[in-house]
């Protein structure tokens, strides 16, 4: 009989390559991968705690973007406070990634530092 991984150990996997990605780059703030479809957070690594309205609000936040596979496979949004990148995983339908940047962070920087964090976390 088959053994599937169980729910707990799914989610320290996730934990563990969420945490990992966001080491290799000090310039992430925070990562989080969700689940815009069913607007629920799979997963996040953060250096300071954001309150998980905020988190919630980015679940509502890429479904609207993304529109269910309709939309971009990217979007940024540059305030006074910070750069969020998010970015649609086809690969996996229905999620994004959800990168928070500093507010020095050049456009450039934050999309090409997303681009390559996509790619690492899918290895």
């Amino acid at each position: 009989m088959a053994r599937f991984p169980s729910q707990k150990a799914r989610d320290l996997t996730l934990s563990s390559k969420l945490e990992a990605l966001r080491a290799r780059n000090a310039a992430i703030d925070a990562v989080v991968y969700v689940d815009f479809g069913a607007t629920t957070v799979l997963g996040a690594s953060q250096s300071a705690g954001r309150p998980q309205e905020v988190l919630d609000g980015l679940c509502r936040l890429a479904a609207n973007v993304f529109d269910e596979g309709r939309g971009p496979e990217q979007a940024v949004l540059m305030t006074v406070t910070e750069v969020l990148v998010l970015q649609h995983l086809p690969q996996e339908p229905g999620t994004a990634l959800c990168f928070f940047f500093p507010p020095q962070t050049s456009y450039e920087d934050a999309c090409g530092i997303t681009h390559d964090a996509t790619g690492s976390l899918a290895q």
